[in-house]
């Protein structure tokens, strides 16, 4: 087709389809069914007894992200190449 999905421009210009989704559910919640935010879900969210469970919910991907890298690495096998050109 011409051109590279690596490409930085059409990297740049593919970004908001990736929000297209979000975009799509305010503009039908707002306009099209005329519907409030109040009971989206927003309110409720008691961060002062619950921020154990936000916690873990920020951490766990990252824990688990480095687990599998690490043992990749330690296996010889690279599952994924973060530092492509770092000299290792």
């Amino acid at each position: 087709m011409g051109f590279s999905l690596k490409s930085p421009i059409f990297q740049y210009l593919a970004l908001p389809g990736t929000f297209a989704p979000a975009i799509a559910a305010f503009i039908v919640r707002k306009w099209v069914t005329r519907e409030s935010f109040g009971d989206a879900g927003f309110k409720g969210q008691n961060l002062k007894t619950k921020w154990r469970y936000y916690l873990v919910a920020w951490l766990l991907p990252l824990l688990v992200f480095g687990y599998h890298h690490r043992t990749g690495d330690s296996s010889g096998n690279r599952p994924s190449r973060l530092f492509p050109y770092s000299g290792r």
